[in-house]
């Protein structure tokens, strides 16, 4: 397989665009504390769409990224996977760990 199933794309940027929105809206809510009532509503959909399509991004992410890493396209497929796998670790397992131990 030379190229990423056709999903693969689609839910990877879903997927960031959605982690991109939810770094706005903690910073919205902590910072300027404004939109608050909007972090719950993407919390609810991190937790229920967030989670199918990271399993949608990893399902996708070896039919010709990891199995051909010179072709461009899996290049950039796999620079956007892993630039969203580093929210995912940076921002929101700190948060999610601060949350549960305090």
């Amino acid at each position: 397989m030379a190229t990423p199933a056709p999903f693969a794309w689609p839910a990877l940027y879903l997927n960031l665009s959605l982690n991109l929105f939810g770094l706005l809206t903690i910073g919205l809510c902590n910072i300027r504390h404004q939109y608050c009532e909007v972090l719950a509503t993407y919390l609810y959909g991190a937790l229920f769409l967030g989670v199918p399509l990271f399993g949608l991004t990893l399902w996708g992410a070896p039919s010709g990224t990891f199995t051909r890493p010179r072709l461009a396209q899996a290049r950039r497929y796999r620079r956007v996977f892993l630039l969203n796998l580093r929210i995912v670790a940076v921002f929101f397992i700190p948060a999610i760990v601060a949350v549960f131990l305090n």
